[in-house]
């Protein structure tokens, strides 16, 4: 989900594959704030799976144990 951001997140995002998403084009009958708030409250409504897990992207040092640390008392 991009806010309109200007660091590239979005373009990267997409050349690696991932499907990208612009905040305004979601929930339009909502209104359009930019924020993190927004993002990931409009990201429910386009994720699927039973369970959604999300991460800043600008961690420095990221490591799968980060998710897994928070998954799993989910899933054990």
């Amino acid at each position: 989900m991009d806010s309109e951001s200007n660091d590239n997140t979005a373009y990267i995002a997409d050349s690696l594959g991932f499907k990208v998403y612009q905040h305004k084009n979601i929930l339009t009958n909502y209104g359009t704030y930019k924020g993190k708030g927004e993002g990931l409250w409009k990201s429910l409504f386009v994720l699927k799976g039973d369970i959604i897990a999300w991460c800043d992207s600008d961690i420095k040092n990221f490591n799968a144990r980060f998710i897994y640390g928070i998954l799993g008392p989910l899933i054990l």
